[in-house]
């Protein structure tokens, strides 16, 4: 079963004394950890997955000679084993639009060109007066994101909730039943409104919001890319596009950063000046004659 299904999750009971069952199937992890009879282990817990449960003894049943043996789940909640996100949205109503639009209109920006000395400082400049601006007209919103919430679930469901446990904890029933069926009601709501929403960026001619919703329907999260170090590819690339360059220079690379200058290969020896033509003459043959050799 384990090689026909080799993904699903195999769970093996029984008292097996002095065996051990990881030694044949090393994907088996024992779960038991707590003596069964006097200090000993003998009953055997195996699964496929590693850690999943923790062991605790309990009494004996009747007469048996073995305890029982309490296995509890390590699983714990995903509310429970991370913390919410607190996150700042900002909300661009039209309003707000209208207002910077007119912060925009009244600033003199040649205060910026004359105030830099290079491009870089006015470009630096304007991006931080323009998020400067931003900040002070386009209100804010905080809120906390906890990692079991809905795409669908709103701020409205999350006090219709609250007010639902209210309600169990006063004991009232007529609020009691008031407030669970206003959340019902208003999870319905914001269930069509977000299956509306998503229609609707499938029917827009928009790759990107098509995408976008298909991630949010499949919950498909991107991996978190691994920088891979690689001295050499960097100087590879360094070579590569620097090729243009002066020929009596060669680029600098990640290892060595100045500049170095190329071998040149070295200048062929030049015969000296003879005046006797067949002087020139026998050296020449003698040169063909030791090449040839």
């Amino acid at each position: 079963m384990e090689q026909q299904y080799p993904d699903s999750v195999i769970i093996i009971l029984g008292d097996f004394n002095k065996a051990n069952l990881t030694r044949e199937l090393p994907k088996n992890k024992q779960h038991i950890t707590c003596p069964t009879r006097d200090r000993n282990i003998l009953d055997h817990c195996y699964k496929t997955i590693k850690d999943a449960y923790r062991s605790i003894p309990r009494a004996t049943l009747g007469l048996s000679d073995h305890c029982l043996v309490h296995l509890l789940p390590n699983y714990r909640q995903k509310l429970k084993s991370a913390k919410p996100v607190v996150r700042t949205v900002k909300r661009w109503t039209n309003e707000a639009e209208l207002e910077l639009q007119a912060c925009f209109h009244c600033t003199d920006w040649s205060v910026f060109e004359a105030a830099a000395t290079d491009l870089d400082e006015l470009i630096d400049t304007v991006i931080s007066y323009i998020i400067f601006c931003e900040d002070m007209c386009i209100p804010t919103r905080t809120y906390l994101k906890f990692n079991n919430d809905k795409p669908w679930f709103t701020a409205e469901i999350r006090q219709l909730r609250q007010a639902k446990e209210d309600a169990y904890r006063v004991g009232d029933k007529i609020l009691y039943n008031q407030a669970r069926n206003a959340l019902n009601k208003e999870i319905r709501v914001a269930k069509r409104r977000y299956s509306e929403k998503l229609k609707n960026k499938f029917s827009a001619n928009d790759p990107a919001s098509v995408w976008n919703g298909m991630k949010q329907l499949t919950n498909y999260r991107t991996p978190a890319p691994n920088p891979v170090v690689d001295q050499q590819l960097a100087d590879d690339l360094n070579v590569f596009y620097c090729r243009f360059e002066r020929p009596n220079l060669t680029p600098h690379t990640h290892s060595d950063l100045h500049f170095t200058q190329t071998p040149t290969p070295p200048a062929t020896p030049l015969l000296p000046p003879l005046k006797d033509p067949h002087l020139l003459t026998n050296e020449t043959h003698s040169s063909r004659f030791s090449f040839s050799v």
